[in-house]
């Protein structure tokens, strides 16, 4: 994705007002009551304005096309120097991370805040402000309050409204969608142009492919006969499940795992326990931030990181993270080694 690069003239104060001064000389001879003859002061004044305009220092700034179309507006200083960014949602966060600008994140989604595995990688993250999150809804006047450089935020629900909202406020806001793997790299690229940390999100993307790599070469010689089927219980509970256009339902399919709630169109979706009886998944995955009620109501205990493989508890396997806890934010190898133990036994999700 190519960022063009615009540039217009500062309208500095100070500028215009030694601009000023320049006219007042031209149209007057040294000494008081003297004017020189309106040809020569016109001729003077345009000539002294062209080389004080000339001299104005231009106000650079990147355009960038983020994930749903729009063009957003960056200054070239946030692009170089980035001073503050409010990530919205746990993918952003998760991405700003892995570009190496945790310490530069004034304000994250709540959900971020309290996930383990973050507050191990950079011990400051609980102490970063909370601004609500996609589900229950971003606190605008906290963000606003904040005066990020820049604002990641999602497309679902009215994270684009928010978007332009918070551009005609003076804050550039980019929306990303990270539900495939493509679309993760894509949305790793445009926040590094954005931020001046491109390079890092190319060492990414090159790290998520060779991980991805190793996880194809493994179920590559799998009896498509085989294939076992999955069920993703979301955050939200245990009959909520991720749809055929979620990110989940791709780490399935990478995987060699059908999604039994595919055909499903939308966000995660709420489904009755006989749906769930009549697919009769091979495989149940937990979301690791399902409530702790729920969880009791299965009779398993609160999921903690460990930073080793997931616990498979007959049909029940838990992901301990909805990404790779390495230098990208990548599933396939957290969850296939519960639908096919044997072929990713030597797999190390905490390197």
């Amino acid at each position: 994705m190519t960022a063009l690069k615009v540039v217009t003239p500062s309208r500095s104060p100070k500028l215009n007002q030694a601009a000023m001064e320049a006219v007042k000389k031209a149209l007057h001879v040294p000494g008081p009551g003297r004017p020189r003859s309106s040809v020569m002061g016109l001729i003077l004044l345009f000539w002294i304005a062209s080389l004080i305009f000339a001299q104005v220092p231009a106000e650079a700034k990147t355009i960038l096309k983020d994930m749903v179309g729009r063009r957003v507006e960056i200054p070239e200083n946030v692009t170089t120097i980035v001073t503050t960014i409010v990530t919205t949602f746990k993918p952003a966060t998760i991405m700003a991370y892995c570009l190496g600008l945790e310490q530069k994140i004034c304000g994250m989604d709540n959900s971020s805040r309290k996930s383990p595995l973050l507050q191990a990688i950079y011990p400051g993250t609980r102490k970063i402000i909370g601004v609500g999150q996609k589900a229950t809804g971003i606190n605008m006047e906290t963000l606003v309050g904040l005066a990020p450089d820049l604002v990641i935020l999602f497309s679902q629900k009215n994270g684009r409204v928010l978007a332009d909202r918070l551009n005609t406020l003076g804050i550039p806001a980019i929306v990303i969608v990270p539900e495939t793997f493509d679309s993760i790299k894509t949305a790793m690229d445009i926040m590094g142009k954005a931020t001046g940390t491109y390079d890092k999100s190319r060492a990414a993307a090159q790290e998520m492919d060779k991980i991805l790599g190793i996880t194809d070469q493994r179920i590559a010689r799998l009896d498509p006969l085989m294939k076992k089927t999955g069920y993703f219980a979301s955050p939200m509970g245990f009959y909520s499940t991720a749809t055929g256009a979620m990110l989940q339902h791709k780490i399935f399919k990478r995987a060699s795992i059908i999604n039994v709630a595919g055909g499903l169109e939308g966000y995660f979706q709420r489904i009755s326990p006989e749906q769930l009886v009549r697919w009769n998944p091979n495989i149940i995955v937990l979301s690791s931030h399902m409530a702790e009620t729920e969880l009791k109501g299965l009779n398993m205990p609160p999921p903690p990181w460990t930073g080793s493989q997931p616990c498979l508890q007959g049909r029940f396997s838990d992901a301990p993270l909805p990404w790779h806890p390495g230098t990208f934010p990548l599933p396939s190898l957290c969850w296939p080694p519960s639908g096919w133990p044997k072929r990713h036994i030597q797999n190390n999700l905490s390197a």
